[in-house]
Order: C-alpha cells, then sequence, then structure tokens
C-alpha cells in the first residue's frame, strides 16, 4: 500500500511542479530533505523572482477536510526549520524575497494554490 500511496505522492507533485513550470516559473528544488521534515517544491516565481517553499496536499476527496487543512503549525514550523538549511546550504540571504505556499490537490482534479500562508492560518 505505501508503493501506491507513494506513487500517488510523487504523480501529484509532478502534475503541481509542470503547472509552475508551464507558468515560467523555475523549479529550484524538489523532496528538498533535512533532519526537521521535507519541502515538497522550492521554485522561483518568474514574475517577482521570490523564492516560493510549497507544501502539496493531496487527499482522495473532501469527507474528512480539504488537503489544505491538513497543514497543521508543527508542520509549519518543521518545513520552516527546513526553509532555513535551504538558504543556508544554497547561499541565500535570509533577506530574499521569500514566501510559504500550500497547494491543495483533489482526486476531482481540484487545485488550489493558497500563497503566502503563514503559521496564524493553520490550525
Amino acid at each position: 500500500m505505501a508503493n501506491k500511496v507513494t506513487n500517488i505522492g510523487y504523480e501529484i507533485e509532478e502534475k503541481v511542479a509542470n503547472l509552475l513550470k508551464k507558468d515560467g516559473n523555475k523549479i529550484l528544488a524538489r523532496n528538498y530533505k533535512s533532519k526537521y521534515g521535507e519541502i515538497d517544491i522550492v521554485y522561483r516565481e518568474k514574475a517577482s523572482k521570490t523564492i516560493v517553499f510549497v507544501e502539496v496536499k493531496y487527499r482522495k476527496n473532501s469527507d474528512y477536510g480539504k488537503p489544505y487543512e491538513f497543514v497543521n503549525k508543527k508542520k509549519f514550523e518543521r518545513i520552516m526549520k527546513t526553509v532555513h538549511i535551504f538558504l543556508m546550504e544554497n547561499k541565500l540571504s535570509h533577506n530574499i524575497a521569500m514566501r510559504f505556499d500550500v497547494i491543495s490537490v483533489l482526486s476531482n482534479g481540484e487545485i488550489k494554490h493558497f500563497k503566502s500562508v503563514n503559521d496564524y492560518d493553520l490550525y
């Protein structure tokens, strides 16, 4: 079962990355890992040159909540620690324009992009 879930997750992240590239954005990293967690996608936004750190959430349906509702404060904190490591490893200043987004995907094809999410937005 884990392989099927992993494959679906990879396929969804691939679809999201392709949509981001189609809009002219540059993918900088996929599945970037640190000891604190993982960032699904890191990209440079074409228009603003902002570095965007993305958590992709998928659910088969919304019977138990929308996908984005599964990003909580604890997950956000782990991702932010991973963001700091990414910035250090890539010799990027913490003063650059950056943000954290959540992209929510349902199996019916519904995709919602929540930009500039912060811990106040989370459960």
